[in-house]
């Protein structure tokens, strides 16, 4: 009995220690940042290619996040999240390629038409591009985050639609036809 109670004596302040430490650690770092400013974040370090050399994108996959980031706090989303894999039909996994891939966001509906126009345009091109490879368990593909305050200005969240389609064509530095994805629908509203 007296082992028990030497150790229920010895838990509780255990605990409150280790409570203490926690909250001092995480009330340590403290960011604050100016409205509509961004965060600083580090280039991403280049993945080596393990790829067979020559091959050709045939195919361009996008896969944006359901919901939009908001980063000014407006309650409007102003950040797409996405993924993109380039596919060849003579390789099984996703390819890396050298080009330019250009985002083109679009009002719902409106793709294909010969009077739209892109509501704002995003390019990554040459070293650019390479700077967003991410290795994933599909594969090698590109992640981006797409700013509608950095297309569009400050105000550029605010595009009165709850909705839009984006599009990425990529262009290869050989000189080959340009290839684009399919429409993807993203919701311009933050995650609930």
């Amino acid at each position: 009995m007296g082992t028990t109670h030497q150790m229920r004596r010895w838990a509780i302040p255990a605990t409150v220690v280790a409570a203490g430490v926690a909250l001092l650690i995480l009330t340590g770092c403290v960011t604050e940042l100016e409205q509509g400013q961004e965060p600083l974040r580090p280039q991403p370090a280049a993945i080596p290619d393990s790829q067979p050399a020559g091959l050709t994108v045939e195919v361009v996959q996008v896969w944006p996040h359901a919901y939009l980031k908001d980063t000014n706090n407006n309650r409007v989303g102003d950040r797409i999240s996405t993924m993109v894999y380039f596919w060849t039909r003579s390789y099984k996994l996703p390819i890396r390629a050298h080009g330019t891939l250009c985002f083109s966001l679009y009002p719902s509906g409106t793709v294909g038409r010969t009077d739209s126009q892109p509501i704002c345009e995003w390019v990554f091109e040459g070293d650019a591009l390479s700077r967003y490879v991410s290795r994933t368990s599909a594969g090698d593909g590109y992640y981006f985050e797409l700013s509608l305050l950095q297309a569009n200005g400050q105000d550029g969240d605010d595009l009165g639609m709850k909705s839009a389609d984006l599009v990425a064509t990529f262009t290869a530095n050989d000189g080959a036809e340009p290839v684009s994805s399919g429409v993807s629908t993203v919701l311009l509203q933050p995650y609930p």
